[in-house]
């Protein structure tokens, strides 16, 4: 992008991409984490595990499989 428009319109259009993705990252995290959550309760049958530690796990996860 900065071949094209220059630095600083090639920073501009990476903040805005980041806004855009951004929060579909965060909508995409909160449902799995909801999802896996209701599958060790109600599948698994087991407790509800802190979502802090649940969300952690599964992040890491993903940047494992990244």
């Amino acid at each position: 992008v900065e071949e094209h428009f220059g630095p600083g319109a090639g920073r501009l259009i990476s903040l805005l991409y980041f806004f855009s993705i951004f929060p579909i990252l965060l909508i995409y995290g909160v449902g799995l984490t909801i999802t896996v959550d209701s599958f060790i309760v109600n599948q698994l049958n087991m407790g509800s595990p802190p979502r802090v530690v649940l969300s952690g796990i599964l992040v890491a996860g993903m940047i494992a499989i990244m």
